[in-house]
């Protein structure tokens, strides 16, 4: 038997339990991860919705998951084009009765999978919840009934033991690649640590070349705090558990978290870990399971119990994008509420570029420019202000997000937009910070602006 396994943001081995029960039942297995040519096409607000800094990553992270798998005698077919037509041509040619995957709460990726169930009925489909620390089953509530706010969400959840780590026994032997050769050529994207091979079809309506995402030019002045974040923001399961291990065993920064939590800069205020989450190079089991050891040797503190009561907040919004679909990408949000906010589009450039009257804003965004990191303090004060003081509708704010973001995931990122607009879920409404106030109590010394300042800016 014959089984495709599709790699979404679960890109790792281990703890992928849609992997682990794919290979028990199949002989022969293709893995294979699409690159959606859509991402670099302007989308309905005209931007792309993958940017230099998440290409990177992600380039990265697949070249160490082709290289991972290779040890275990397997490949990562990695094909560039429209998931909607690549996955019923894939399974056509392959010969697969099986299809396997991590769910996904994207409503985008999971019509796809709906598309191709429709053109192939008979197809076994097997699909397991490995980017979450709750099975359906383990919720104490059926979806459709899920608390909205999240405090009640947390209160219904906390303390439920999470589902058990999967471990990968032998993968069944790799697919033909030579059935491959006839359906799409190859070519070579490089990256700074070797080449990944991709296929992709000119025919097929998608642009004929992979797209280059260069990254912008680090003006005079920022080379310093921009290296301090890329430089060890890299893709992969290995930087992913090895940033893992430095917070949590090594430097034992989890133990101070929640004082620290609220920076703005530099790379041991937080854990870190949301690109590798993001990804799937981490599973938030895998976390969890950390902080657990950590206080089975140190014993918890609030720290430790306020880094969970983080992967909470990410657990309930990819729960929240589960039941409410594609309601997170409406203006009027999943309350329906009207906001007298539009589009002025000299208002989201100053946004964008970071000149805004606001230096605190400014230097947060172009934190996240050169870098494609901001800390969550920051993206509450700019969303609030792209919002509340500028009046610009929140969906270019969370679709800027989603091109620089390295850290992007659909659910965290609509969902949290929805909620500082007053939108979404906040039972308080919108939220709106006095930037001033917070710039003084955050930063009080100047430091976090002055050094996201240019040379030419600080002269």
């Amino acid at each position: 038997m014959t089984g495709l396994f599709l790699f979404q943001n679960d890109l790792r081995l281990d703890d992928n339990p849609a992997l682990q029960r794919t290979a028990r039942q199949v002989d022969h297995l293709y893995c294979v991860y699409f690159i959606d040519a859509a991402l670099f096409t302007h989308a309905e607000l005209q931007l792309r919705r993958i940017g230099c800094h998440r290409w990177r990553f992600l380039l990265e992270t697949l070249f160490a998951l082709d290289t991972e798998l290779r040890r275990v005698g397997q490949v990562l077919h990695v094909f560039y084009g429209q998931p909607r037509r690549l996955l019923p041509q894939l399974l056509a040619a392959t010969g697969a009765t099986t299809l396997g995957l991590s769910a996904h709460p994207g409503p985008y990726e999971n019509a796809t999978i709906e598309a191709t169930r429709a053109y192939f009925p008979d197809l076994g489909l097997i699909e397991e919840f490995g980017s979450t620390l709750f099975e359906p089953e383990q919720l104490p509530f059926e979806l459709a009934e899920m608390p909205d706010e999240f405090t009640r969400f947390k209160t219904a959840v906390e303390g439920r033991k999470a589902r058990n780590q999967s471990t990968l026994g032998k993968l069944p032997s790799a697919g033909r690649a030579a059935v491959l050769e006839s359906l799409m050529p190859l070519c070579v994207v490089k990256i700074d640590d070797g080449s990944l091979l991709l296929r992709r079809r000119i025919s097929d309506g998608s642009p004929p070349d992979i797209p280059q995402l260069s990254k912008p030019a680090i003006p005079a002045g920022l080379e310093e705090p921009v290296a301090e974040l890329t430089d060890r923001l890299k893709g992969g399961v290995g930087a992913a558990k090895t940033q893992l291990d430095y917070y949590t065993v090594q430097s034992r920064l989890i133990s101070r978290y929640k004082a620290t939590r609220n920076g703005l800069d530099g790379w041991n205020f937080s854990s870190k870990l949301s690109p590798w989450l993001a990804a799937g190079c981490l599973s938030p089991v895998q976390v969890a399971e950390a902080i657990s050891r950590f206080e089975l040797a140190h014993g918890n503190n609030d720290s430790t119990d306020w880094l969970y009561f983080e992967l909470l907040w990410r657990e309930y919004y990819q729960w929240l994008l589960y039941k409410y679909g594609r309601r997170l990408f409406l203006k009027k949000g999943i309350q329906q509420k009207r906001k007298l906010t539009t589009f002025y589009p000299q208002a989201f450039k100053s946004w964008c570029e970071g000149s805004t009257e606001w230096p605190i804003v400014n230097a947060a965004m172009r934190q996240l420019k050169f870098t494609g990191w901001m800390s969550n303090r920051a993206r509450q004060l700019v969303a609030s202000c792209l919002v509340n003081e500028l009046q610009v509708d929140w969906r270019y704010g969370a679709a800027w997000f989603e091109q620089w973001l390295v850290d992007y995931d659909v659910a965290n990122n609509w969902g949290n937009w929805q909620y500082l607009a007053g939108v979404g879920t906040d039972p308080h409404g919108q939220r709106r910070f006095n930037l001033h106030e917070q710039a003084e109590r955050y930063d009080p010394e100047g430091r976090f602006i002055m050094r996201w300042q240019t040379q030419e800016q600080q002269e």
